[in-house]
């Protein structure tokens, strides 16, 4: 006799919604209209299949009423009230993912004796501008230093955070599943800050110049010490004091107000649009970073900031709309290197060396699927070193 289990079809309902709608999982699971309409219940492997699929644990389907899930981190995000917004699968699972390996390799590191990350918490008492002249200097990051285009400045900037000790992760999707993209309108990014392993995830579903303000936003919650998921724009101002502070600083990181007082006389000549591609090219980032720049430096007041902005955003976007199509893709490894974080990963391909990591845990942490893709991924990254 076939045991089924006698699930709650709101709740079945729900966790479908979450997952993308019920049409795109019928494929897999085709009784879960039934299963909806309360006319059939799944067997055990049924239900494990789907709430596998959907990312939703097994025992919330005997729930009487949908759950609610409160995030694991301290959550900044303007314009999502937890009352009413309902969080995304892929979020979850990104958050969960990126615990699991922060865990790891915090164990890992206690075990082989690293020490803690000196920046962590240096700077919670400190002012922005202190904050980012520190930051810079640690990184070795002055303006006359940056070198290359803007992923040349995200590459530069990963590498030396992880000299740290720091751990990295950029990725547009949930692992390398590419059916399951991260939204940047719910989140752009987090952190994830403790002593030895500071771990800084950036949804990489933004321009690389969104990516580097939000890599430098992470990086003031790790130097002041404080975690937190976030959705960061220049143009806001956020409710919360400390993403307040996070967002000053990375702005002044990128773009130092002193610096830019003292460049901006040569240019101020120039059209709006010509002045900010100027100075972009100075700083190496974006110009909607270094129009906010122009604000705090009290060159632009807040009126003609609020002004200026949208239009800018305007001209960006059809300048983006106008290169789709360019993008050639890419080498697997040198992306999956960006997804996992260079740290992360020399960790755990010399743990499973060692015999102290077992290949499926190995393939786990990591979310790949294959041996034969690991050893591809391992010898990339011993190649790197």
């Amino acid at each position: 006799m076939t045991v089924r289990i006698p699930v709650n079809p709101e709740i079945v309902r729900w966790a479908a919604a979450r997952a993308g709608g019920s049409e795109n999982l019928l494929k897999r699971h085709p009784h879960l209209e039934k299963w909806i309409a309360g006319e059939s219940q799944p067997t055990f492997k049924q239900l494990q299949e789907f709430s596998n699929r959907v990312d939703t644990p097994m025992g919330y389907f005997l729930l009487s009423e949908v759950p609610r899930r409160q995030l694991p981190i301290a959550d900044f995000r303007d314009g999502f009230d937890p009352g009413v917004r309902e969080d995304s699968p892929e979020l979850w699972a990104t958050l969960n993912t990126c615990q699991r390996r922060q865990d790891w390799y915090q164990e890992y590191a206690e075990s082989i004796g690293i020490e803690p990350v000196w920046v962590v918490g240096i700077a919670a008492d400190w002012n922005a501008q202190e904050t980012a002249s520190h930051m810079r200097k640690t990184l070795k990051y002055e303006v006359n230093d940056r070198k290359g285009d803007a992923s040349s400045q995200r590459r530069y900037l990963i590498s030396q955070f992880e000299l740290l000790g720091g751990l990295t992760a950029f990725n547009s999707m949930v692992n390398d599943n590419v059916y399951r993209p991260l939204n940047p309108d719910e989140f752009r990014g987090f952190s994830l800050v403790s002593p030895v392993a500071p771990l800084i995830f950036v949804n990489a579903k933004q321009t690389i110049n969104g990516q580097l303000f939000t890599f430098a936003h992470e990086l003031a919650h790790v130097w002041r010490g404080k975690g937190a998921l976030g959705n960061a724009k220049l143009n806001a101002t956020s409710s919360n004091e400390v993403e307040q502070w996070c967002n000053l600083v990375a702005s002044e990181f990128l773009v130092p107000a002193v610096d830019l007082k003292a460049r901006y006389p040569v240019h101020q000549s120039e059209s709006v649009p010509e002045i900010l591609e100027s100075l972009a090219k100075v700083y190496k980032c974006g110009t909607l970073v270094v129009l906010n720049g122009l604000k705090r430096s009290g060159i632009l007041s807040e009126k003609e900031f609020q002004e200026l902005y949208p239009i800018e955003l305007k001209r960006l976007s059809a300048l983006a709309s106008s290169a789709k199509g360019d993008n050639s893709g890419g080498n697997i490894q040198y992306s999956r290197a960006f997804r996992l974080g260079r740290t992360f990963s020399q960790a755990v391909i010399r743990e499973l060396a060692s015999g102290r990591l077992l290949p499926t845990d190995a393939l786990q942490l990591t979310g790949i699927k294959t041996f034969k893709s690991f050893d591809a991924y391992g010898d990339y990254i011993e190649g790197q070193v």
